[in-house]
């Protein structure tokens, strides 16, 4: 992969490490909304009386990020994972880990997504309406690009 993909991969990861800590799930009862972050929802939070169990599988989103961070950071691990053989012959090792990394964090969200709603019609009796924040919706943008950015990569034809 070229230095601009790992730049890329790098801010990419970032995004999501900051979007954990917006507005990642909306809550509203009688008509007031109520604005959880990522970090809030993992640790359960009491505000404006609607009381948030602790979620700690959410914490796996931004650790994946960080992860993919760290291992496509470090220029003797680049150097290392360059010279691996991938299991796609046409993406490098390197385009695995940013692929792993994206499917993961798309299958987090979809599992929290999923929990959260189940939650609210389980105790909320129609009471209660539930939505993604912005920080949740540009996390999964952020992990769709760090999933596709290998395969871009491949298309995109490199400079002399």
């Amino acid at each position: 992969m070229n230095k601009i993909t790992f730049y890329i991969i790098r801010l990419v990861c970032l995004v999501v490490v900051g979007c954990f800590f917006m507005s990642f799930f909306v809550v509203s009862c009688q008509g007031s909304e109520v604005h959880f972050s990522g970090f809030e929802a993992a640790i359960g939070v009491n505000k404006d009386s609607i009381d948030l169990d602790p979620a700690p599988m959410l914490f796996i989103i931004p650790v994946v990020a960080i992860i993919v961070l760290l291992l496509l950071s470090v220029p003797a691990l680049i150097n290392k994972f360059e010279n691996m053989n991938s299991p796609i012959k046409i993406i490098p090792f390197t385009g695995m880990i940013a692929i792993i990394g994206g499917a993961i964090g798309i299958i987090m969200h979809i599992i929290a997504n999923n929990a959260a709603i189940e939650r609210v019609r389980s105790e909320g009796r129609g009471m209660i309406s539930y939505k993604t924040g912005i920080g949740f919706t540009i996390s999964v943008i952020a992990f769709v690009i760090l999933l596709l950015l290998p395969f871009i990569d491949k298309i995109i034809p490199k400079k002399s």
